[in-house]
């Protein structure tokens, strides 16, 4: 579970009841991530032969949006004093002003130990 945090000053971001906003993730390790990478590079061979097409940022922001969406499996988000629903995940993750949104989620996703349970037994 990732608590969002304010970009500039690191503060837990909260609703109006004070309540911390969260999202709950899965990992590079989990299988929605593994199924969803393995989809596109099928798709990427599929099209190997094809002629060969322009980078299109916008795409690419799309498809990461998309993958991170993937990886989202529940959130406690107000926007807009309106509660954010897991169907509307990708919306928030596209929108440019909350860019730094979609920035700690996918930092979040990469890091390894946010899915690994620690124990001090060994």
């Amino acid at each position: 579970i990732m608590t969002l945090r304010h970009p500039a000053t690191d503060e837990v971001i909260t609703d109006e009841k004070g309540i911390p906003m969260t999202i709950t993730l899965v990992g590079t390790d989990s299988d929605q991530y593994r199924k969803e990478v393995k989809r596109r590079f099928s798709e990427l061979q599929r099209n190997k032969g094809r002629k060969v097409q322009t980078v299109d940022l916008d795409d690419a922001e799309q498809k990461a949006v998309e993958l991170l969406s993937c990886c989202t499996v529940d959130c406690r988000l107000v926007f807009d004093k309106k509660p954010v629903s897991l169907a509307d995940i990708g919306k928030i993750y596209a929108e440019p002003k909350l860019r730094w949104l979609r920035e700690q989620a996918e930092a979040f996703v990469a890091d390894r130990a946010n899915f690994i349970n620690s124990s001090k037994a060994s």
